[in-house]
């Protein structure tokens, strides 16, 4: 139930953005970093290059978040930037959110350099949700 909720906001924020920007939603990436203040920090990427900074109202589509998702997203996104960055023992970490073969996939990056990817319902099983 929760990896569908995940990936339907997900998807659609991606092709809100394709379209917006009139490319391809396999060109659109959703930037998560947790900056030094523990704020979950959302940007939009066309080919791994920064577009805008938007919320995850932004990327829902949506004024208001009635159901509370925006209040799940944020704590469930740090804390998976949190643990990645244990393991790989470093704070510059950050993940980008794709589509890919009618799924979601997060990337994950130390730096700049590519460590692992993970589909959805890997990370969410990962996450212990």
């Amino acid at each position: 139930m929760i990896e569908g909720i995940v990936k339907n906001i997900l998807m659609k924020g991606i092709d809100k953005y394709a379209e917006k920007h009139k490319v391809p939603s396999d060109n659109i990436q959703i930037k998560v970093i947790v900056n030094q203040s523990d704020k979950v920090i959302y940007s939009i990427y066309i080919n791994f290059r920064h577009i805008e900074d938007v919320t995850f109202l932004n990327i829902m589509h949506k004024k208001i978040d009635f159901l509370g998702y925006e209040s799940v997203a944020n704590p469930f996104m740090s804390k998976s930037i949190k643990e990645f960055s244990k393991e790989v023992d470093d704070i510059d970490v950050k993940c980008f959110i794709i589509k890919r073969n009618g799924g979601i996939v997060i990337l994950f990056y130390k730096w700049t350099k590519f460590v692992k990817s993970l589909t959805l319902r890997e990370h969410i099983v990962n996450m212990g949700v």
